[in-house]
C-alpha cells in the first residue's frame, strides 16, 4: 500500500492515514454488506478507528489554520 503525502501535511501521521484507508474499507463493508458484517463487528471496528479519525481531523484543522494565516 502506497500513501502519498500532500505538501508535508501528513508527514509523521502514517497511522492516521492508514486508519482512513481502513475506515473506507469498513464503509464499503457496511454499505455493500461485504463479508456479512455483523452489527457487533461494525461497532468494534468503529471503536478501534475512532481515535485515529479524531486525530486525523485535528491534524487537518491545524494545517488549515496555518494555511489561512499565510
Amino acid at each position: 500500500m502506497k500513501i502519498f503525502f500532500i505538501s508535508g501535511l501528513f508527514k509523521g501521521y502514517y497511522q492516521e492515514l492508514k486508519s482512513l484507508i481502513k475506515a473506507n474499507g469498513l464503509r464499503n463493508r457496511l454499505v455493500y454488506h461485504y463479508n456479512k458484517l455483523s452489527d457487533k463487528m461494525a461497532f468494534e471496528s468503529i471503536k478501534k478507528l475512532l481515535g485515529y479519525l479524531i486525530r486525523f481531523i485535528e491534524v487537518v484543522e491545524k494545517w488549515m489554520m496555518r494555511e489561512l494565516e499565510k
